[in-house]
């Protein structure tokens, strides 16, 4: 146990954090999307995907995600 935190949850940080390094708000959006697309209606899915395209992927798409918590 080094610095209070046990191996499981150390291992379990140290998951967290390769799974996170180096992916974008792009990415990290692109897969929400993907999640939710089958739930969504054809029309809702396209423009929600629209306005990020257009809005929002333009200003931070290129950041990281760390970056932005």
């Amino acid at each position: 146990m080094a610095n209070g935190v046990g191996p499981v949850e150390s291992k379990r940080n140290a998951e967290t954090a390769a799974a996170i390094n180096g992916r974008t708000f792009k990415n990290v959006a692109l897969d929400w999307h993907r999640g939710l697309y089958a739930k969504w209606a054809p029309p809702h899915s396209k423009t929600v995907m629209s306005r990020f395209k257009t809005h929002v992927f333009p200003l931070i798409g290129a950041r990281a995600i760390v970056d932005l918590a």
